[in-house]
């Protein structure tokens, strides 16, 4: 295979770039789908909540939709063990594959104005001052008992990255393969 001009090299990575993207998100999928079915085994307790923190998403902002941003709380908890007490974060058991989705308030853009006169904002505030100090069900792996979560449920979502993953990568593997063949003939 010879490559003649710069622009074949340019094609190549960003074709080994989408490639890459598509085979990690199916298997981030997939490694989120195994974490919260074995969630559904861990056992529960109840654990309290000691600290937590109001975090936004940006949705739209092309020509066709306006911006718009959804608020959640992020809630910290302790829970105890065998006389140990442990901290985590996780609301779901695949929430560290996707941590970066929801950004803490101090990176909020300035050009969309006063995020606390956001009516979306103004409701999660109110339901985290009620929030410290609350008791709550903690789910525990039991063979290692700092990793938990809030919820053992197996979310739906978590088909999306696998489908997109699946296939985006098994198109472009195919068309890799082809293009190949069409090369090397």
């Amino acid at each position: 295979m010879e490559f003649r001009h710069y622009s074949h090299y340019i094609y190549l990575c960003v074709f080994t770039t989408f490639l890459y993207f598509s085979y990690w998100l199916f298997i981030t999928g997939i490694i989120g789908t195994i974490r919260m079915l074995n969630s559904k085994k861990w056992k529960p307790i109840i654990g309290k909540i000691i600290d937590s923190e109001i975090r936004f998403k940006k949705f739209g902002g092309d020509s066709e939709t306006p911006v718009s941003f959804k608020f959640v709380i992020k809630k910290t908890y302790s829970y105890t063990i065998n006389g140990k007490e442990y901290e985590s974060n996780q609301t779901l058991a695949s929430d560290s594959l996707y941590q970066k989705e929801f950004k803490p308030m101090s990176k909020f853009p300035k050009q969309y104005g006063d995020y606390q006169t956001n009516p979306n904002y103004l409701k999660v505030e109110e339901n985290i001052k009620r929030l410290i100090g609350k008791p709550i069900t903690v789910y525990f792996n039991p063979k290692k008992p700092k990793i938990a979560c809030l919820e053992n449920r197996f979310g739906k979502e978590i088909f999306l990255p696998i489908i997109m993953g699946l296939l985006s990568g098994g198109g472009l593997t195919y068309l890799a393969y082809y293009l190949l063949k069409i090369i090397i003939e």
